[in-house]
């Protein structure tokens, strides 16, 4: 867990980190960072440059004193790479099986390099087919209808701790206004609190929120001084704010935290006054078994194959054009230069204008004969 808060993307490092690489390595065509609450992962298009050099400027400029290159798994080989990629969008690397969060974070990244333009022609067009592949998967399988995200889970495990029934008698507060405090927020309406707080630093974020979903403000100045002792259960959500929470808590109630900030938001000096779990103690507590998303497993994977190797065929497609044109090029350039030795002024146009037809359709042969794989 450590090591993971160490390279941890935030906004501004994702903003530093892409044009420090793309400045580093010019041949880098096309760059993705994405973050989500258990990995990091970047993605790149590049001519020479390989994952090994990307992986050991990462780790430099992270600035976590973790030099460990074991912890990275790299892959230069496009299928490879596309395969993972696909698999990590559509949740089957989570630690919830299907987390709805994923897709959105991907989505963030990948909207990030289009503002950026740093998608490059193979990256644009396999995000292309992670998009359908999901959508797909939505539309043709029952795999959505087993999986919640990690927000929702928390709630479950907050609920199991203190026990469904008293949960009336129970205040919660959610501190973040975030893409994962909000996902727990929507959810908080399947549960029976009997009060809802939301606090953040920016107060106008959290008050929207509490209007939207009918919670209560709760003053961001009261978390800094660590005055939490009136809450129950509390929910840490808040993006590059390691330790917010640095104190044991001050209560005579048994509370429950969750953290779901990386870095951790949660210093590990609260569990002894608290019951503390951070995201790796939320996933080991959910059931992988629903069986409506296990049957649909082998379907997922016939689809994401199905767009692999779609976008495979559109590569190799792209290189073999790039050969094709290479050679009608050449041959087209050989027949000109014949031309000025043993034809005429009056025919040369005529005769070029007759061999640049021919290499065309001999071009399109090739192209209807090639096997892509």
């Amino acid at each position: 867990m450590s090591e993971r808060e160490s390279y941890a993307i935030n906004d501004t490092l994702r903003s530093t980190l892409s044009r420090a690489i793309t400045a580093a390595y010019s041949d880098i065509k096309g760059l993705v960072l994405i973050s989500t609450c258990n990995r990091t992962e970047i993605y790149f298009e590049s001519q020479y440059t390989k994952a090994a050099v990307v992986r050991d400027f990462f780790i430099r400029s992270a600035g976590s004193g973790y030099n460990d290159r074991k912890l990275f798994d790299l892959s230069d080989e496009t299928h490879k790479t596309a395969n993972r990629l696909l698999q990590v969008s559509n949740g089957l690397q989570s630690a919830v099986m299907g987390d709805k969060q994923i897709i959105s974070q991907v989505k963030e990244a990948y909207q990030f390099c289009l503002a950026h333009n740093q998608q490059g022609s193979l990256l644009e067009r396999l995000f292309q087919a992670v998009f359908k592949s999901h959508k797909r998967i939505a539309n043709e399988s029952h795999y959505r209808r087993g999986s919640t995200s990690t927000a929702y889970r928390s709630l479950k495990l907050i609920e199991k701790v203190l026990g469904k029934s008293s949960l009336s008698d129970k205040r919660i507060l959610i501190v973040g206004a975030g893409e994962i405090a909000r996902d727990v927020v929507s959810y908080l309406g399947k549960f029976s609190f009997g009060a809802a707080y939301i606090t953040n630093r920016t107060a106008d974020k959290a008050i929207n929120l509490a209007n939207k979903y009918g919670l209560f403000p709760y003053d961001w100045n009261l978390v800094e001084a660590g005055e939490l002792g009136s809450f129950d259960a509390i929910i840490t959500a808040v993006s590059n704010r390691q330790h917010l929470l640095n104190q044991p808590i001050v209560s005579p109630l048994n509370q429950v935290v969750v953290d779901l900030g990386l870095p951790m938001n949660v210093h590990p000096v609260v569990g002894t006054s608290a019951t503390l779990y951070n995201v790796d103690d939320v996933t080991r507590q959910v059931s992988q078994s629903d069986q409506l998303q296990a049957a649909a497993l082998n379907q997922v994977q016939e689809i994401i194959e199905e767009e692999l190797n779609l976008f495979l065929e559109w590569v190799g497609k792209g290189r073999v054009r790039k050969i094709i044109r290479k050679f009608k090029e050449e041959a087209e350039q050989t027949v000109v230069v014949s031309l000025k030795q043993h034809v005429g002024n009056d025919r040369q146009q005529a005769v070029i204008r007759a061999v640049r037809k021919m290499t065309r359709r001999q071009a399109a042969f090739l192209m209807s004969q090639a096997q892509f794989f």
